[in-house]
């Protein structure tokens, strides 16, 4: 029987705090504790979240090598992450983590990012570790789906659900209308359905939100 895992990573306060320039997100606490109790009721392994300042592309890195590395051949991996999202040179999308030097009125520091190249590890290792198993990227940021997008060989294997299209940003009131339609597109009898649900959801939260879901081949007619 396989065994399904999660790694949550939420980046809120710590944009304000910095003086980024980037907007503290205070809804992604709440987000990340509704999903954790989601996932934990549908009987999932939820590992201590990575908040903040502890979010920096070598411990989220580093994180999911050590999860990877632990997972039998059918097993499942989830990753969330809650933050923003951003595009070097207005093509390059790359998570904003937290990194060293980071103040807004300094060149932002983009070895210290996460961006598509090193994520591409990530599901490499995966399917190196996981062959028979499901990958399932949650991206909760702008320019969601450019973090995946250039990569043609995870498509039977790899679920993403991402807020946003690669070149579009996600958007948020009180809390993201993504999650919002995640949240209660929840219960969805597979993952096909969730892909329906929550794409019909979005859009009636918020008529500008358009989010990109690519379900794996493999996992279509399973359940959360």
């Amino acid at each position: 029987m396989y065994k399904k895992y999660a790694v949550l990573v939420g980046m809120g306060d710590y944009y304000g705090d910095n003086s980024t320039g980037f907007d503290s997100l205070p809804f992604v606490y709440k987000n990340v504790d509704e999903l954790s109790d989601m996932l934990g009721a549908s009987g999932w392994i939820v590992y201590p979240a990575i908040l903040d300042a502890l979010a920096t592309e070598e411990k989220i890195m580093s994180y999911l090598f050590e999860k990877i590395g632990q997972l039998d051949k059918n097993d499942w991996l989830l990753l969330y992450y809650a933050g923003h999202g951003e595009l070097k040179n207005g093509r390059e999308m790359f998570l904003v983590n937290a990194a060293k030097d980071f103040k807004y009125n300094l060149q932002l520091p983009y070895n210290d990012f996460l961006f598509d190249f090193e994520y591409k590890k990530i599901i490499d290792q995966f399917k190196k570790f996981s062959p028979d198993g499901h990958l399932i990227t949650v991206l909760d940021c702008c320019y969601a789906f450019g973090l995946i997008d250039s990569f043609e060989d995870q498509q039977d294997f790899h679920t993403i659900l991402a807020a946003s299209q690669a070149n579009e940003q996600s958007f948020y009131s009180s809390n993201s209308f993504f999650f919002q339609a995640l949240k209660k597109s929840w219960g969805s009898p597979s993952f096909l359905e969730l892909k329906a649900n929550i794409e019909n959801s979005i859009t009636r939260l918020y008529r500008y939100s358009e989010c990109q879901i690519q379900i794996a081949k493999n996992f279509q007619s399973s359940t959360i």
